[in-house]
């Protein structure tokens, strides 16, 4: 009988598990508390499962199926499932009435710095919560104004900067935000988006006269000039350090900058030493015909290994590429 009653247990745990692994397999390997019941499968068997080794609890009411790999911006899918806990993920995208925004948009975008908690969503309806980790803010968003980014509707960058702006955010964080969508939207290779300034043009329209700018073109054109002499000061401070001959002294450039040495920086390295005429750096650094980046890959330390004249020190740094990690080595 004991053996009997423990075949019929591991039978109903086996059916459960199906059940869950059925409801998370469309939703990055998550699944609610509300959705596991409605499938009848009841709170206190999921703790006793969680128990077991078989869920991972993430937080209140939402357990990943301990089979599934973390996923990019996990937390902020869970709380967005969390926010409608009783419908799956793949219902809601058909109409979403709520989508990741404002700088937890910016961040899953890529763009920017700013800090993206607690998460911000956008909702259709007015919605309140007194849980800290979570933000409402009402917008009138359209099937136009968000994209799908790994299955999570997330406010398209254009919208997201127009209602920073809105919000009265620091000005300076708002144009990081513009610049990086630039960098990195306007390569469909990186991410397969762009970047629309006609459609950012009319979003900046509805918020222009509150900050003293007569439409959302004037607004528009001031980013873009900010930017470019940004831009100016930037490159100009980078030439007079290669010059110098501080050229791949990131402990220089990053103390000098106050920021982490990253893409950006690199292709501006390399766009500068294309440009500066022979002889331009001193010697022994390498002269402007030589690349920073190869076609191919980042990879400096295999691109200048090849000239004697340049030597490597141990001492390494970190850079960040599209939330990977490479080493490079600090250089000359």
């Amino acid at each position: 009988m004991i053996q009997f009653k423990h075949s019929k247990e591991r039978e109903a745990m086996q059916t459960d598990i199906n059940k869950l692994s059925a409801l998370s397999s469309t939703q990055w390997g998550l699944v609610t508390t509300a959705q596991a019941e409605l499938a009848g499968v009841g709170r206190l068997k999921l703790s006793r499962y969680a128990d077991k080794g078989l869920l991972v609890r993430l937080s209140h009411g939402v357990y990943r199926d301990a089979g599934a790999f973390e996923t990019d911006f996990e937390a902020v899918k869970v709380a967005w499932l969390s926010i409608d806990p009783g419908r799956l993920a793949e219902d809601r995208l058909s109409e979403p009435d709520i989508i990741v925004g404002g700088t937890t948009a910016a961040m899953v975008l890529g763009c920017g710095d700013m800090e993206p908690y607690p998460y911000l969503f956008y909702t259709l309806k007015r919605k309140q919560t007194q849980r800290r980790e979570l933000s409402f803010v009402r917008s009138a968003f359209g099937k136009d104004d968000y994209i799908i980014v790994d299955g999570l509707p997330v406010a398209r960058i254009e919208f997201v900067i127009a209602d920073l702006i809105k919000r009265q955010f620091d000005i300076s964080l708002v144009l990081d935000v513009f610049k990086d969508a630039r960098v990195w939207l306007n390569d469909s290779s990186i991410t397969g988006r762009t970047l629309n300034q006609e459609y950012l043009e009319g979003k900046l329209e509805k918020v222009a006269k509150q900050n003293q700018f007569n439409s959302g073109s004037e607004l528009l054109q001031y980013m873009l000039d900010s930017i470019n002499e940004g831009e100016k000061e930037y490159d100009q401070a980078l030439r007079d350090m290669l010059v110098r001959g501080e050229m791949l002294d990131v402990s220089s450039i990053t103390k000098s900058f106050q920021a982490d040495i990253g893409m950006e920086t690199l292709v501006r390295i390399n766009s500068i030493l294309n440009n500066l005429p022979a002889g331009a750096l001193p010697t022994p650094f390498i002269d402007a015909s030589i690349k920073i980046l190869p076609e191919s890959e980042l990879d400096i330390e295999n691109t200048f290994a090849q000239y004697d004249e340049i030597e490597f020190e141990e001492q390494a740094c970190t850079i960040e590429v599209d939330s990977t990690e490479e080493l490079i080595d600090e250089g000359i």
